[in-house]
């Protein structure tokens, strides 16, 4: 009996290909996070799992699929009606965007159903973010979900609503910036605490360790995008690992010039300033920074102990039509890592 219905399974799925071949291919794909694409698959197949046996089913024949949480038990229909419950083994495939080549990977789907040729939704189909007032600044809050509480401003265990969040979607890392690109922010000393702690299991898609820890501080930002798919991030990034080394970058016009997800870093110039080791970093209290900027030379003290003292030659020279000579300030967690800042201060020089 069961090899009975293998063949009527594979019968079905068998005579529907033939009878689309040379039609429309056309998917709307809808992530969790709200974001839709239109999209046409490179790869011919997806590998299900039914109550019978694996089957590699094209997508030619597929109407929709409806995804639930832990992708047990997945709705498929195909496009004579028949409907199936399936596991899904395909962790990813490539598509065809009208913005270029995409990977989708298969956990961060909600839906995929046909579409009508014709039909198009944006790649980056993305709602601004919008900006929080703390500290008597504008913020934007960028790629994860923020809030308020007790004086401070703090990542969520959730993406921001309306950003594609994502190694292969626009973007990872809680980030938070203001003042980009302003050309009055040149000669300042910006002070903060913050916060560096470790991933929330309840937000934690590539099963980071469960000590992991990063913060990246940024300053003179220059330009900057939400999405690292969008050129690009012109500015100084100072790594903090949670050991107590550090490493500061520039880049000018960094991004990954690819549609989405991460891949083909370019930089017009990319570059790293100088390094060290040895700081003391507080995991249960915070950290207190002091960011000091007076023409090229570039100071910086972490919890009262000299981080940089730095004279930075090459802030002045222009690369890729941008100088990193001026901007405002910002700080990323980096992947799912969280944390929060208070007593964010500024003052010119």
């Amino acid at each position: 009996m069961k090899k009975i219905r293998i063949i009527i399974i594979y019968c079905i799925i068998t005579f529907i290909s033939f009878l689309n071949v040379g039609k429309s291919n056309d998917f709307r794909v809808n992530y969790k996070n709200g974001t839709e694409i239109i999209c046409q698959p490179q790869d011919q197949t997806l590998l299900v799992r039914t109550s019978y046996d694996i089957f590699k089913v094209p997508f030619s024949q597929i109407d929709s699929m409806e995804f639930n949480a832990d992708h047990n038990d997945i709705a498929m229909k195909l496009k004579n009606g028949d409907k199936f419950s399936v596991k899904i083994i395909t962790y990813s495939f490539k598509a065809d965007t009208a913005n270029g080549e995409i990977n989708i990977l298969t956990e961060n789907l909600k839906s995929i159903d046909r579409v009508s040729i014709g039909a198009s939704v944006p790649v980056a189909n993305t709602s601004p973010a919008k900006s929080i007032k703390f500290c008597g600044f504008v913020w934007m809050p960028w790629r994860r979900a923020f809030e308020i509480k007790n004086s401070r401003l703090m990542t969520l265990p959730s993406s921001r609503k309306g950003f594609l969040y994502g190694h292969t979607g626009h973007g990872r890392d809680a980030t938070l910036v203001t003042n980009v690109g302003n050309k009055k922010w040149k000669n300042y000393c910006v002070q903060f605490n913050f916060g560096m702690l470790p991933v929330d299991p309840s937000y934690n898609p590539l099963a980071l360790p469960s000590d992991f820890k990063r913060v990246g501080l940024l300053f003179h930002i220059v330009d900057m995008k939400e999405s690292w798919n969008e050129k690009g991030f012109s500015g100084y990034r100072l790594i903090l690992e949670p050991n107590g080394d550090w490493v500061l970058y520039c880049y000018n016009n960094q991004y990954c010039q690819i549609p989405m997800g991460w891949g083909n870093e370019i930089a017009d110039k990319s570059r790293i300033v100088t390094t060290g080791s040895g700081l003391k970093l507080n995991f249960d209290k915070g950290n207190k920074v002091k960011i000091e900027i007076v023409g090229d030379k570039i100071k910086v003290i972490i919890n009262d102990q000299k981080c940089i003292d730095v004279i930075d030659p090459e802030m002045n020279q222009e690369f890729g039509g941008v100088k990193t000579d001026h901007g405002g300030v910002g700080i990323q967690w980096v992947w799912e890592t969280t944390g929060w800042i208070s007593h964010f201060t500024y003052k010119p020089l």
